[in-house]
């Protein structure tokens, strides 16, 4: 996609945003570690790191990183022909390539907190319990930040009348499946068309009168 984007005549700087110079209500430039930049049109589309920038815009949405965990079996001596969902451990088993994934287990832990140690340890357990006789070479443990807002539902739209800012975040555990339709969506309200879809339910300035944290 990115190679696209440049094909296309975009221009693609990858950098550290670590915050942003407000005008009034409105984003007048981007802090990078590469210095400030400016924008027609800003997206904040930075997953779980999207509250802090958000608010700053006044979009105070109930939100919260939702931390995941996965433990992989390095080069395991068996493996399974199908991914396995197991009920009774809450934990799914998917074979990859060189590798077993055992994932399943979630916790709100926020952004700076350093990975809790109970999840990965009943991972383990889990699939000790589950495949007794498989040996493997190493265990790669995993914790990753998903967005989480309160009512489950991302927020896509504009941040205000204006349209010098948009959100494209929250999206939870289906970044990959809503992240095509949400683009298109952005794109067009970029370009002052209409979407096919009721964007209420997703407006970004829904939590105004709500005093969300």
């Amino acid at each position: 996609l990115a190679d696209h984007f440049v094909q296309q005549g975009g221009e693609l700087i990858i950098t550290n945003i670590t915050d942003v110079q407000m005008d009034g209500d409105h984003i007048a430039a981007l802090v990078t570690d590469d210095g400030p930049m400016s924008a027609d049109t800003v997206l904040l589309a930075m997953g779980p790191w999207s509250k802090k920038v958000a608010h700053k815009l006044g979009i105070k949405v109930p939100f919260e990183s939702e931390r995941g965990y996965h433990i992989e079996l390095m080069n395991p001596s068996q493996m399974p022909r199908a991914p396995m969902m197991v009920a009774s451990g809450k934990f799914v088993i998917t074979p990859m390539q060189g590798r077993i994934r055992a994932a399943g287990v979630i916790e709100f832990g926020g952004l700076d907190a350093p990975a809790s140690r109970a999840p990965l340890d009943l991972l383990r357990t889990q699939v000790a319990n589950l495949l007794p006789e498989v040996e493997y070479d190493d265990v790669v443990e995993w914790m990753g930040h998903r967005p989480a807002p309160a009512d489950s539902l991302p927020l896509i739209g504009a941040n205000d009348a204006s349209g010098k800012s948009y959100s494209a975040f929250g999206h939870q555990h289906v970044g990959l499946t809503g992240g095509p339709k949400t683009g298109r969506i952005i794109a067009d309200l970029i370009t002052q068309k209409k979407p096919n879809i009721d964007l209420a339910p997703f407006d970004p300035t829904k939590y105004d009168s709500k005093n969300g944290q």
